[in-house]
């Protein structure tokens, strides 16, 4: 088959080779390479300062307001209602308000999530600076500081992420209790990180809803479906409509991860590494799987119109702390090299798939663990803050959690209904010592397993799985149904070092989506398989 060459955007520069991309984080994230600028110009700077519980009420005239923005959302459409919103006093006239959300939408009970845009109907309206904000309603976090708490830890390791605070909330003079304030991700935001604001910003797709003919939802995963821009319009969302040429940025990066021959040489000229290796850290080290490397979702990606490598901008971290889980993977245990899918997930997995980029990696994410990740000062963080939102917690007379539960949350794991949420101390101590462990294995370095291959796929009957398994040690492979069942094990024992073949026979599952699961000592891998009737 033919393909279009990667384009200039994938060739290193002339006599460039792979250099150190990550390691630089061991001298603080003042060190990395290029801009971000600076953390903020003077918008959102008031409304972000420290750590503060804002007052915002929102007053609607129409009386069925609450049905037209339900049924506004339910049909997919991002249309706005006028209502008066007073912050903290001062009042805002015609500011453009609608439900926002997928999970945090449906799960939650009464107590939905919000966006307000202030120019929305008023062109030069804007509160502190800012043209937007969200209102997340902190639903399966019954601690309401998950989001504020991974944030922050972004931004302190040098990664572009929003500003976050708290917020009481009034609508129509009903009380709806604390959100949590959110600063959102547009041309100021880019303007303020990354020293200007005309390139391309694409966002992931929710990736939750299934297409209409059943199969699996678009993801935002940076495989390569060929040359055509059409063929990812429905797999990430673009933001700027601006661009002389959208779409090629992207396609470059798809194109080079699936066809360069020297990817350690080329993929440091497309995407700013040393950045991307950070979130990637961060987002494993505080068990955020609600990510790209867990669900595949959200975050944005930005391309500067001068020409500089893409930049990874988190989002929506408020499932961060093992809040969510992916195929039945224990956040609280994660190996620093997990990847949910290998295929589903290439940004990450042909990273840390080159030994070069894999070191510099796992390098990166020791530094940021051992200078960052500090126990005690993160638990004095949730005191802190807990200290801060108590009063409005226990006052919030629409949170879907109880006044225990929220006492709970910070200390131990929490059941919801069939769903344990960790507690913010015990995981964090739990995933310190994980880490140690892992990092103490193998010199800072650790090695993992990788289900290489499936073939046929999808299948019928006889399946032939290719493992890899970096050192000697014990390893399993597992079936699972999408309800996270366990239907199959494969394999259960004592394996060498190397790349190896398993001959299955998979006629005894009935049709259908199944997800495999190679776990060794060190690591694990996923793969989705297929089989027919």
């Amino acid at each position: 088959m033919s393909r279009e060459p990667c384009g200039p955007r994938c060739a290193a520069p002339q006599g460039r080779r792979h250099q150190r991309w990550f390691v630089m984080l061991a001298c603080g994230a003042a060190l990395a390479a290029g801009p971000l600028v600076r953390e903020s110009l003077a918008a959102g700077d008031s409304l972000f300062a420290g750590d503060q519980v804002h007052a915002i009420s929102i007053a609607f005239a129409q009386p069925a307001w609450r049905e037209t923005l339900a049924a506004w959302h339910d049909a997919g459409v991002e249309t706005y209602l006028p209502a008066v919103v007073v912050v903290n006093g001062a009042s805002y006239d015609s500011v453009g308000v609608r439900f926002k959300g997928q999970s945090s939408y449906l799960f939650s009970n009464d107590k939905k999530p919000f966006r307000l845009v202030f120019d929305e109907f008023r062109g030069s309206q804007r509160l502190d600076g800012l043209k937007s904000v969200h209102l997340n309603n902190a639903w399966r976090d019954p601690s309401f500081l998950r989001e504020k708490l991974h944030l922050g830890f972004l931004r302190d390791a040098g990664v572009a992420a929003p500003r976050a605070n708290h917020a009481t909330l009034e609508v129509n003079g009903e009380p709806w209790g604390l959100y949590v304030l959110v600063e959102h991700v547009d041309k100021k935001f880019l303007e303020s990180r990354f020293g200007e604001k005309d390139g391309n910003l694409y966002k992931a797709v929710d990736g939750i809803a299934t297409n209409a003919g059943g199969g699996p939802p678009p993801l935002s995963d940076f495989r390569w479906y060929g040359p055509d821009p059409a063929d990812y319009t429905d797999r990430y969302e673009l933001k700027t409509d601006d661009s002389e040429r959208p779409w090629s940025d992207l396609l470059a990066v798809a194109d080079a991860l699936a066809h360069s021959p020297d990817l350690p040489a080329a993929l440091p000229s497309l995407v700013q590494l040393e950045r991307f290796g950070r979130a990637m850290a961060a987002d494993n080290l505080l068990g955020n799987l609600d990510s790209y490397a867990g669900s595949g979702r959200n975050f944005y990606a930005y391309f500067p119109k001068d020409g500089r490598p893409m930049e990874w901008i988190a989002w929506d971290a408020g499932l961060s702390f093992g809040a969510y889980r992916v195929d039945r993977t224990d956040p609280r245990t994660l190996p620093p090299d997990y990847v949910s899918d290998d295929d589903d997930r290439p940004l990450l997995a042909r990273l840390l798939g080159e030994p070069a980029l894999r070191r510099d990696y796992l390098d990166g994410y020791a530094a940021l663990f051992r200078d960052q990740f500090s126990v005690p000062r993160l638990l004095a963080r949730v005191d802190s803050l807990a200290a801060l939102v108590r009063p409005y917690v226990l006052a919030d007379p629409k949170k879907a959690t109880t006044n225990e539960q929220f006492e709970e949350s910070l200390v131990s794991d929490v059941r919801l209904g069939d769903l344990v949420v960790p507690g913010l101390a015990s995981f964090l101590r739990a995933r310190a010592a994980t880490v140690a462990a892992w990092l103490a294995a193998d010199g800072g370095a650790p090695a993992g397993c990788r289900l290489a291959g499936i073939v046929p796929n999808p299948a019928r009957s006889s399946v032939s799985f290719t493992v890899e398994l970096a050192s000697a040690g014990s390893l399993r492979l597992e079936v699972f149904d999408p309800a996270g069942r366990r239907v199959a094990e494969l394999a259960n024992g004592a394996w060498s070092a190397g790349s190896h073949t398993l001959d299955a026979d998979v006629s005894g599952l009935a049709p259908g989506l199944y997800l495999c699961r190679l776990r060794a000592a060190r690591g694990e891998s996923v793969k989705r398989i297929v089989v027919l009737p």
